[in-house]
């Protein structure tokens, strides 16, 4: 006779469903306030969220503004510079930008470093 009962199963059952729906996969975040600001902000992407390590980030919308990194961040890739004209700019403030994955510049991007 088995000492398992589903009373006992249950909270295992719990903490494996909890543990694979915290754990967020990697997305695809854009850049959307053409006037610019902090990278930190959620109202500034789509989806509301800040980019987190593993994903992938644009900052093509035509336009001139700049982004500013106010925090390190983590990539797996990285494009800045759309083809609608303008010039999008990421201004890096001091902070760490690590990219994991092949990252683009196009030609109305504009990446500047800190002195």
């Amino acid at each position: 006779m088995s000492n398992s009962s589903p009373a006992r199963r249950i909270p295992v059952l719990i903490a494996l469903f909890l543990t694979a729906i915290c754990q967020s996969p990697a997305a695809t975040v854009i850049w959307t306030n053409t006037a610019g600001g902090n990278w930190n902000n959620t109202n500034n992407w789509s989806p509301n969220t800040v980019p987190a390590s593993g994903d992938t980030v644009f900052i093509t919308n035509a336009g001139t503004y700049t982004v500013t990194l106010n925090i390190g961040a983590t990539l797996a890739a990285l494009t800045v510079g759309g083809n609608g004209g303008g010039t999008q700019t990421l201004a890096k403030a001091g902070f760490t930008l690590t990219l994991d994955g092949a990252s683009y510049f196009g030609t109305n991007g504009v990446f500047a470093l800190d002195s």
